[in-house]
């Protein structure tokens, strides 16, 4: 097993891309190709699931991604000259994305590099302001719920969040109910959403029952608070699996609908192209992705 196959597989993890992580590196794309496939025949499993654009990790690569990361970067350190600081601090993290996402997920996972001295700033905002942000280089990565373009940004697929219809057990409502009634019976009850367009209950209802979501009754901007007005019966929502999974599991939510296929919705993950990305937004950008194999 090759060093330089080891650095094949980080940049292919980190684009999520064959002929980025080739652009990356200067390589060809069949020199990436054949050194993936000399590390899954070293370690006897895939590495990646080929996608029509670009490839998904395994669970394996997750894990192997976390082992080869931290030893990677001190290899680069070294060979660029990169000297260590005093306090052995890894950098400076500028993040932006939405409050609810961030709060539950993002930060939690960015947690080890926090512990070992990265410095991290939140900004908030919407998806197209966050990603031109990238690529000014204000932030140093983003999440955002849309796949916004950008010339000098990469979008990677993250996490694809499962939409739930719930309220609160106390308006008596039932998944018989809504299924019965194609969602009908929803109409005569506060929807809940954090934007005037309910995009989430827009999504939901043209995916599952064909036709147009209510508008909503009540606009809160941070989903953390749907979901609060929700579980104290003020209304329903179309809200992330990640938000109402406790709620759920404590009877505090009621899911009101299960359909064949559950609608989702896609998180990206936006960050500077992988010839821009220094050592700390790199070693983010797998704790992310390692980290998303379990939201």
């Amino acid at each position: 097993m090759e060093l330089a196959h080891l650095e094949t597989f980080a940049a292919v993890y980190r684009t999520g891309n064959l002929t980025r992580a080739a652009e990356e590196l200067h390589l060809s794309q069949p020199a990436i190709s054949s050194h993936l496939k000399s590390l899954e025949t070293a370690f006897g499993r895939p590495l990646f699931v080929r996608l029509h654009r670009g490839v998904t990790p395994t669970p394996f690569a997750h894990n192997l991604a976390q082992e080869v990361e931290a030893p990677l970067q001190t290899l680069r350190a070294v060979a660029t000259g990169t000297p260590k600081t005093a306090d052995n601090s890894t950098g400076v993290l500028f993040v932006g994305g939405p409050a609810d996402a961030l709060s539950a997920l993002v930060l939690p996972a960015l947690g080890p590099l926090i512990d070992r001295g990265v410095r991290v700033t939140v900004r908030f905002g919407t998806p197209r302001e966050l990603v031109a942000a990238v690529g000014d280089r204000e932030l140093d990565l983003a999440i955002a719920t849309t796949p916004t373009r950008h010339r000098s940004v990469d979008m990677l697929a993250l996490y694809e969040e499962s939409l739930l219809v719930v309220a609160s057990p106390r308006l008596g409502i039932t998944i018989h109910d809504v299924t019965r009634t194609n969602g009908a019976v929803l109409n005569d009850i506060p929807l809940i959403s954090f934007a005037a367009s309910a995009p989430l209950a827009r999504r939901y209802w043209r995916d599952a029952f064909a036709k147009t979501a209510p508008r909503p009754s009540v606009i809160v901007e941070d989903l953390r608070a749907v979901v609060e007005l929700v579980r104290t019966g003020h209304g329903w929502s179309v809200l992330p699996d990640y938000l109402v999974r406790e709620p759920l599991a404590g009877a505090q939510l009621r899911l009101l609908h299960r359909p064949l296929r559950t609608p989702s919705n896609m998180l990206y993950l936006a960050v500077p192209a992988a010839r821009h990305q220094s050592p700390t937004v790199q070693a983010a950008v797998t704790a992310l992705r390692t980290a998303a194999a379990d939201w």
